[in-house]
């Protein structure tokens, strides 16, 4: 599978978990492409938030959790609190 394809897949994960429905509210996405994926291949994105508006990801193939995309980052801002 195409890498960004691959990326493509796990930014909608990021989008829907932390900015559901307001995807001008990310900020930065970046990672490392490590290893290919194939069609058909199951897929999982791990998430980490590390701090308001960050977080840490990295994308897995689901049957032995071998790295496909490494050392992500993404950043958004956060909703803000009741004035």
């Amino acid at each position: 599978m195409h890498g960004l394809c691959t990326m493509g897949h796990a930014c909608r994960a990021l989008i829907r978990c932390w900015v559901p429905s307001s995807p001008e509210r990310v900020r930065r996405i970046g990672c490392r492409f490590v290893s290919p994926l194939y069609a058909g291949t199951a897929i999982k994105t791990l998430v980490w938030s590390v701090g308001e508006g960050q977080a840490l990801w990295r994308l897995v193939r689901a049957s032995d959790g071998g790295l496909v995309i490494d050392r992500g980052i993404f950043e958004f801002q956060a909703p803000k609190g009741p004035e």
